[in-house]
């Protein structure tokens, strides 16, 4: 099995990477690689590269069997109660900053109630 962990590069997300490091030490069953970004956490049981390119993001998520990533809400939840910082952290991380060039829009106009 294969999984792959990304976080983008946008922000670092030293203590996601730093569980999921832990997580795999002592799997030899499961082969983990992660996009880490410019943290300072270096992973020391899985893989790992802080940048990676178009072609080779596309590669890794063609061979993973899981992008952690997308399932990783569902584990977060089991941290909710006994680490509240970390689960918080974590969903500010999630969101989403558009960061592109704002596009020309129409003006789209309200329809009237219908009476």
């Amino acid at each position: 099995m294969k999984i792959f962990v990304t976080i983008g590069t946008y922000q670092p997300f030293d203590r996601l990477i730093e569980v999921v490091d832990k997580w795999f030490k002592n799997r030899n069953d499961i082969e983990g690689f992660a996009q880490i970004g410019g943290g300072t956490y270096l992973p020391q049981n899985i893989k790992y590269q802080r940048v990676l390119s178009e072609k080779e993001f596309n590669e890794k998520f063609d061979e993973a069997d899981s992008i952690l990533t997308e399932q990783l809400d569902a584990l977060i939840e089991l941290v909710r109660k006994t680490n509240t910082l970390f689960y918080d952290q974590y969903y500010s991380a999630r969101v989403i900053k558009d960061l592109g060039t704002p596009q020309k829009t129409e003006e789209v106009k309200t329809p009237e109630p219908v009476k």
